[in-house]
């Protein structure tokens, strides 16, 4: 599925489109990754796409793209998926500092969500 990122062999990563474009949108540290030339650029309001410094969390609602949950370079990055296709969603759950889990490296939650009519 869309959440394996090795092909088996244990040592290469796998390619794929999901993983390319999360490469792509955080090693250029900017939500639209392209050069002018393919989509124009309006200097005044390009400060608010750029991800520097990184985030914590990036969220890339895609509804073609399926829902995952990756970590590159640091960055969690999800995608929700369409919610009008099966009423699944994925929720985040962050966790603070002194928050119900005390453990050394607790970290964020991601899980799937759905409603039931």
């Amino acid at each position: 599925g869309d959440d394996a990122d090795d092909d088996g062999d244990g040592d290469a990563p796998k390619l794929d489109a999901v993983h390319h474009a999360i490469k792509t949108i955080l090693d250029q540290s900017h939500l639209l990754p392209v050069p002018p030339s393919v989509h124009p650029v309006y200097w005044e309001y390009d400060h608010a796409l750029r991800l520097y410094p990184p985030p914590d969390l990036l969220v890339l609602a895609d509804a073609d793209g399926g829902r995952y949950v990756r970590e590159y370079e640091g960055v969690t990055v999800m995608n929700p998926g369409a919610f009008h296709v099966d009423l699944k969603f994925l929720v985040h759950r962050p966790v603070f500092e002194g928050e119900e889990e005390e453990e050394e490296g607790a970290t964020s939650k991601t899980e799937f969500s759905a409603i039931n009519l």
